[in-house]
């Protein structure tokens, strides 16, 4: 794992939300210590932009397929690297996008181009497994080994 690269590939199960939101730091907190679990209880922001909006988008991104509701697939160049994902929104606004899959940093960095609406606001990135909340670069650092 020492040896990774932007070309290595990974595989990760998370949801992207907005940025976390000030004060907030990448170190989870826990809840209910006597059951040994991690959970991120502070609240998470909004992605940002609206299903249509974030839909739109998506259909303009090659080696992508979207349905209507709110699933999607992106691929990669070449197999195995491919993106499941899945859009929730609420209040007109998209919540936070889950995503899953086996990719390139590339590919990946392709996918989060198109889910990013606002380019001067981070997502934030939650594990699905520990329930950790972690800025983007801080997970493009642990995956990727970027940055």
């Amino acid at each position: 794992m020492s040896n990774a690269s932007p070309a290595t590939l990974r595989s990760f199960n998370i949801n992207l939300h907005g940025p976390q939101r000030s004060g907030e730091s990448d170190q989870p907190e826990t809840n209910a210590p006597t059951t040994g679990t991690t959970a991120t209880t502070a609240p998470l922001s909004p992605l940002g932009g609206s299903f249509e909006q974030l839909c739109e988008r998506l259909e303009r991104l090659p080696r992508t397929h979207l349905e209507l509701d709110g699933s999607f697939v992106h691929r990669g160049p070449a197999p195995p690297l491919h993106i499941d994902g899945m859009i929730y929104d609420a209040n007109g606004q998209v919540q936070y996008v889950q995503l899953q899959g086996t990719s390139d940093h590339a590919t990946w960095q392709e996918l989060i181009d198109v889910l990013s609406s606002d380019k001067s606001r981070s997502p934030s990135v939650q594990l699905l497994q520990s329930g950790e909340l972690l800025s983007l670069q801080s997970f493009e650092r642990q995956e990727w080994k970027i940055g």
